[in-house]
């Protein structure tokens, strides 16, 4: 990808901070996010319903589909952000070239907060019900999404803000919670405050000795 800065991290899993304004940035995001909704619908195994319509089996099957349509909506948050501002923050996780993940936020200067527009890992990194192809279950990559989260915070210390704020789904809430941020009932987002002589580079070395 074009203008693209490391933020931190070492090999085999590095985070890139992707420039907005870079079209070809911006062309490879949307194409990530096309090919992503599909693999991710791929993993949905209807037919073995047709084999046996058991009430385990249509369990499985709409536990797992509600998994596929809320990555669906994240996908379309992601999409949207980079499509409507170039001003939008990316952080793109890779390894080895192949991108695991993507994190885009928004800077609200009246509030300076980072707010996480959309936080997502590739398809193979999702835990399913239905098995993951053998070949993409290869690809598998532990802790992307807490690298990610770990390099906003990191980004928005760098950049003076007060707090990274994210509206959490169902499925993630436990994640944000164990980051660390603290549930908003009121404004229904998680928080991450970030005090001026906050200290995270500690807390970022462990967690990316994590995913080496």
């Amino acid at each position: 990808m074009a203008c693209c800065v490391r933020v931190g991290g070492s090999l085999p899993l590095e985070v890139l901070k992707l420039d907005p304004s870079d079209q070809e940035s911006v062309k490879k995001i949307k194409s990530i996010v096309s090919e992503w909704k599909d693999l991710m619908f791929t993993r949905l195994t209807p037919a073995r319903l047709v084999k046996d319509a058991s009430e385990e089996n249509m369990r499985i099957f709409l536990e797992d589909r509600k998994v596929c349509q809320d990555y669906s909506d994240v996908l379309g948050y992601i999409k949207g952000a980079v499509q409507q501002s170039k001003e939008c923050v990316i952080l793109c996780a890779q390894k080895e070239d192949r991108i695991q993940g993507l994190c885009v936020g928004s800077i609200k200067p009246s509030s300076r907060e980072l707010y996480i527009n959309g936080l997502v890992t590739a398809p193979w990194n999702i835990r399913m019900q239905s098995p993951c192809d053998e070949t993409l279950a290869e690809l598998f990559q532990k802790g992307v999404g807490t690298r990610l989260m770990l390099e906003s915070f990191e980004f928005a210390a760098k950049e003076h803000l007060f707090k990274v704020t994210a509206t959490p789904l169902a499925s993630s809430w436990d994640f944000y919670e164990k980051l660390g941020m603290v549930f908003d009932r009121e404004k229904m987002v998680f928080i991450q405050e970030i005090p001026e002589d906050m200290d995270l580079e500690g807390s970022l070395e462990e967690k990316r000795a994590h995913t080496k």
